[in-house]
C-alpha cells in the first residue's frame, strides 16, 4: 500500500515523517508540522491492519507543541527516526525536531495497538509446562489469558550461559514451541519464557 499524507486538519506543511509497523500490523507515523497557524510541532497518527489501504485513520495526536517560528533555514530538522520497542514490539519511539530558531529534539513514545502491554503477563494466572518423550526434543506450552504479546524464549545451561533464544507468538489461546536439544551436551538446563517484566521457567534434563 502507499499514499500521500497531508495535514489532516488544515493546510499546514508536514515533513520529517518517520514510519514503522508493530508486531500485529499496526502502522505508526510521526512527523513535524508547521505553517502560518502552527509553530513547528510534533504529531503522530497511524492505522490498524483492517483499515482502508493507503490511509492514516488514527486521529492526529500532538506530541509536543512548538512556541516560536523558524526565521533561518539552516538544515532544519535534518533527521528523524521511528523505531519499535524490542520489549513488546508494540510501542513506537520517535525522535524529531520542533520549535523555531531555538531548536529542540524530542524523544517520545506512543502506541497504536490495543493489545495488552508487557506489564500484564501474570505468573499466578499462567501455566507453563514442558514435556519430552526422549529428553532431546522438548515441547513447551504456556497457557495464559493475561497477554498476547510476543514472548522471548531462552534456554540456559547449568553455568548460566544462554544456548538458545527465540521469539514465540501466541496461537489458539496458548504459546507453543518445540525445541531440539539433541546437539547439546547431556545435563540440566533451564527453559525460560516471558518478557522484560515477568518470566516463567522450568528445569529440563537432556540425555
Amino acid at each position: 500500500q502507499e499514499g500521500t499524507f497531508v495535514d489532516p486538519t488544515g493546510d499546514q506543511s508536514v515533513f520529517l515523517g518517520a514510519i514503522g509497523m508493530d508486531q500485529t500490523g499496526n502502522i505508526g507515523f510521526a512527523y513535524t508540522k508547521t505553517g502560518d497557524k502552527v509553530y513547528p510541532s510534533i504529531f503522530y497518527t497511524g492505522r490498524k491492519p483492517s483499515d482502508p489501504l493507503g490511509t492514516m485513520t488514527i486521529e492526529e495526536q500532538l506530541i509536543i507543541e512548538g512556541t516560536s517560528a523558524v526565521t533561518q533555514n539552516d538544515r532544519y530538522g535534518d533527521y528523524a527516526q521511528l523505531t519499535r520497542d524490542p520489549n513488546d514490539d508494540l510501542t513506537f519511539w520517535y525522535t524529531g525536531e520542533y520549535g523555531g530558531d531555538t531548536r529542540t529534539s524530542r524523544i517520545a513514545s506512543f502506541r497504536v495497538s490495543d493489545l495488552l502491554s508487557t506489564d500484564e503477563l501474570s505468573k499466578e494466572n499462567s501455566k507453563f509446562t514442558v514435556s519430552s518423550n526422549d529428553n532431546k526434543m522438548f515441547n513447551l506450552k504456556l497457557v495464559t489469558e493475561t497477554t498476547s504479546d510476543i514472548l522471548r524464549l531462552s534456554v540456559y545451561d547449568a553455568a548460566g550461559k544462554r544456548v538458545k533464544y527465540e521469539q514465540v507468538s501466541k496461537g489458539n489461546e496458548a504459546y507453543k514451541k518445540s525445541i531440539d536439544m539433541s546437539n547439546h551436551s547431556s545435563g540440566m538446563y533451564i527453559v525460560e519464557i516471558g518478557n522484560s517484566k515477568t518470566k516463567l521457567s522450568s528445569k529440563i534434563i537432556v540425555k
